[in-house]
Order: structure tokens, then C-alpha cells, then sequence
């Protein structure tokens, strides 16, 4: 018997796609699209975060070294031995000193350098040695998790560097 031309032959595949599964297809490339913009921000903002902790830290253990190459000198200031830029200027604003039971800090100076729209905030503080303590000079740097200039609050960030002398 002969099939007529609206009678369609079921067992033979037919080429391409359903709407439905291009449907499907689309919204699936569209979940793993949002998903790999949501990794590559925070990847992004995890970079940012490991720069301006590199930044900070060669920046304390920069004026760390300058202090200890003048002997730890109670009137070291960093703002006349930084010839580079960015220019670091003095600053109300800084990294607290540390509370310790042991030893009583003294607070050298408080500083601030701009380095790539990251306000860092220094401060250089010191203890004398006493007979059964090396005397101790320290450089905490911060910044604020925005990275723009104000106080410093629970949010910030900081990197503290020490040294140690007989002095």
C-alpha cells in the first residue's frame, strides 16, 4: 500500500533539534555563563587583595630597613629618607600600637603613602631594651578594605614587621 503524502512515515529519524531541547540548551549555557562571571569577580577581587598585602608589606619592611640601618634612631623620620614616589607624608592616622603587658611601646611617627589608589597608613613604634629584653622596632602598615583614605576601623587590613637590637 502507498502512503499518501499527509501520512508520515514514524520510524525514520528526522533532522535537527525540538525548540524544547535548544530551550534547555540555552538555559544551561546561560547558568555555567553566571557562574563563571561570579568566579572570575571573585578571583579579581581575591588579586587585588594579595597586591595591596604584597604593597604593604614591602612598604613596612622598607621603612623597617631604613630605620634599622640608622641604628633605630628615636628621631628617624621616613618621610626625609623616601625620595621616591609615591610621597609619604605624615598622617593622624595610623595602625594602633600594640597593648603589651610585658613592654611599654612608644610611638615613633604615624605616615601615609598612596601606592595604585590604595591609601596605606604606617605607623613605627619601639620599645627600649631592658636587661632580659632585645630592644624591639616595629612598622605596621594598614588599609582599609574600600582602599580609600579615613580612619581605620575593624575592617582594615594590616601587616606588621619587627626587629631587634641591643641598643
Amino acid at each position: 500500500m502507498m502512503k499518501t503524502p499527509d501520512q508520515s512515515d514514524r520510524t525514520t529519524p528526522r533532522n535537527g533539534f525540538t525548540l524544547t531541547e535548544l530551550i534547555l540548551a540555552t538555559l544551561i549555557l546561560s547558568i555555567l555563563a553566571v557562574g563563571s562571571l561570579g568566579y572570575q569577580y571573585v578571583a579579581a577581587r581575591d588579586v587585588r587583595n594579595a597586591e595591596a598585602q604584597a604593597a604593604a608589606a614591602r612598604l613596612a619592611k622598607l621603612v623597617l630597613d631604613g630605620w634599622k640601618g640608622l641604628g633605630g634612631s628615636s628621631d628617624y623620620d621616613p618621610t626625609t629618607w623616601w625620595q621616591t614616589s609615591p610621597a609619604m607624608t605624615p598622617s593622624p592616622i595610623g595602625p594602633a600600637a600594640p597593648d603589651a603587658l610585658d613592654r611599654s611601646f612608644r610611638v615613633l611617627g604615624r605616615y601615609q603613602v598612596q601606592i595604585d589608589d590604595v591609601h596605606y597608613y604606617l605607623t613605627c613604634f619601639w620599645s627600649e631594651a631592658t636587661e632580659d629584653k632585645p630592644r624591639v622596632l616595629n612598622v605596621a602598615a594598614a588599609w582599609r578594605a574600600d582602599y580609600q583614605a579615613g580612619p581605620l576601623d575593624e575592617t582594615a587590613r594590616e601587616v606588621r614587621y619587627s626587629a631587634y637590637g641591643s641598643r
